[in-house]
């Protein structure tokens, strides 16, 4: 684990060295990837914007996931 940090929406980000966890309350974990549009698998933290978009800072970059709905 790399990085850990509480959603908004009061669930958990999960960065780890093969990608980036999400665990919304009564959900199961969802996994996001390179192959999922990351930069890299390596996700060394994780930041919410105003909007609800997600920036996972990875060892290449840093990846925007939209919120859904937008």
């Amino acid at each position: 684990i790399l990085c850990l940090r509480e959603s908004v929406a009061g669930g958990l980000w999960v960065g780890t060295a093969s990608g980036l966890y999400y665990k919304a309350r009564g959900q199961a974990w969802e996994l996001f990837r390179k192959q999922d549009g990351l930069s890299s698998n390596g996700v060394h933290d994780v930041v919410e914007a105003p909007t609800g978009d997600t920036f996972a800072i990875t060892n290449r970059g840093v990846s925007r996931r939209r919120k859904q709905g937008r």
